[in-house]
């Protein structure tokens, strides 16, 4: 009788943790891995841009790091204490910081970490949004102030960004992504 009691509790908790949603990790919101790729638009979907991440490894201070690229362009990101920190040069833990842990509504943080009036803040954790790309759920929505200008970006589970829009331009959305 008690096994089975168990056995029912542990389906329980099981079956709770399967309910709560995706897991509350930027590495959830933002899979990086050698291979994968994001195919973005902005506005008609006859000007795609894709980024593709090429390579990875460790820096000086065990920070590992993904090498990835737009067209000409290369770009590193990097877990790192809880955010994805964006920089231009590998081995720059002060990068951009785009995603931070926790997410919770109004929780915040300053994007660039040398300008103390760069804000981002989380607005939503469960955002639906529709792109190209097909419709997401329990997406991360982001709005950030940085050098007068205002965007907002959500991450969906499992695939990384899928859309920013800047006030008085077309939305930057996922078109396709392929991820290994």
């Amino acid at each position: 009788m008690i096994g089975r009691f168990v056995s029912v509790c542990i389906l329980l908790v099981c079956a709770g943790c399967r309910l709560s949603g995706p897991a509350q990790t930027v590495e959830n919101y933002y899979p990086f891995a050698v291979g994968n790729s994001w195919t973005c638009t902005q506005g008609d979907t006859t000007d795609c841009d894709t980024q593709k991440i090429a390579e990875e490894f460790t820096d000086a201070h065990a920070i590992h790091w993904y090498g990835w690229g737009y067209t000409e362009d290369v770009d590193y990101s990097a877990y790192v204490n809880g955010k994805i920190v964006w920089s231009y040069t590998a081995d720059d833990t002060l990068g951009m910081v785009v995603l931070k842990e926790p997410f919770e509504v109004g929780g915040g943080w300053h994007y660039d970490p040398l300008d103390t009036n760069s804000l981002s803040r989380i607005e939503a954790t469960k955002a639906r949004v529709s792109t190209h790309a097909g419709e997401f759920e329990n997406c991360i929505e982001v709005s950030t102030q940085y050098e007068g200008d205002e965007f907002v970006c959500y991450f969906a589970p499992g695939v990384g960004l899928v859309k920013c829009s800047v006030p008085g331009e077309p939305d930057t959305e996922l078109h396709d992504y392929d991820l290994k």
